[in-house]
């Protein structure tokens, strides 16, 4: 009796040994492989990236942060805006663009805000799309902060310095002008108020905007800039250190 248990345990024992050699591999998440492709692939994967980038893709949440109001600020709608914010922009084949949105937490301090910058590889996305959307919700309801989500123009039609420009006109604004309280009148997009904290965010493209936009930031507004979050931040556009390789 003993040696047959002995010699089931270890028939067990080497059952268990090949079932795990046949498992793949774990892969640590967070990071990606890059890989370079022959020269004849790279047009369309170009496409394919830009495709996705402009109409959206991947797995990021699409549900909105409870409790946080949504309030859009059309062009031509933002007290003292003036041209320059929210600014009307065009491109090939879309409608007019430039409508900046807010996302107010239902309990905050109203003059601690945050500027956040959607992600796209300057070339696509917008606040309006869900998961960005969603995404500064989140933000919202997380850090406390009142969030103004911004729709920077986007190259190939607005080139360098269009983007930066773009950010420190809603910068300029959002140091004056608070989210409207709640319950305050239809079609309201700010009340003035000074800023006493300002935080720039921004997801890829918009992580390297944030930053941007803190260095070109006015003498004037530097005393309520408290920090910059830059979520997987874009800030290389060389595209030549070795995080592209490793």
């Amino acid at each position: 009796m003993k040696s047959a248990t002995r010699k089931k345990r270890k028939t067990t024992s080497k059952l268990v040994t090949r079932t795990a050699a046949k498992k793949p591999p774990k892969v640590q998440q967070g990071y990606t492989r890059f890989v370079r492709l022959p020269a004849k692939e790279v047009p369309h994967a170009e496409e394919c990236l830009l495709s996705c980038l402009k109409y959206g893709g991947g797995d990021m949440d699409e549900t909105l942060a409870r409790g946080v109001a949504v309030v859009p600020v059309p062009v031509g709608k933002a007290p003292e805006g003036g041209d320059c914010f929210p600014r009307a922009w065009k491109r090939r084949g879309e409608a007019p663009r430039g409508d900046a949105v807010w996302c107010v937490p239902s309990r905050g301090d109203p003059s601690r805000r945050m500027l956040f910058f959607h992600g796209g590889a300057y070339t696509g996305s917008s606040p309006q799309d869900p998961a960005y959307l969603a995404f500064a919700t989140q933000l919202a309801r997380t850090t406390g902060l009142t969030v103004l989500s911004i729709d920077y123009r986007l190259a190939p039609e607005h080139r360098c310095p269009a983007a930066v420009e773009d950010a420190v006109a809603a910068l300029k604004w959002l140091a004056s002008y608070r989210a409207p309280a709640r319950g305050s009148p239809a079609g309201c997009t700010g009340t003035k108020m000074p800023a006493t904290e300002i935080f720039l965010s921004g997801d890829s493209a918009g992580g390297g905007l944030a930053f941007a936009c803190a260095l070109a930031a006015p003498t004037t507004l530097r005393p309520v800039l408290r920090g910059v979050v830059g979520i997987s931040a874009w800030t290389d556009l060389t595209a030549s250190s070795d995080t592209y390789d490793t």
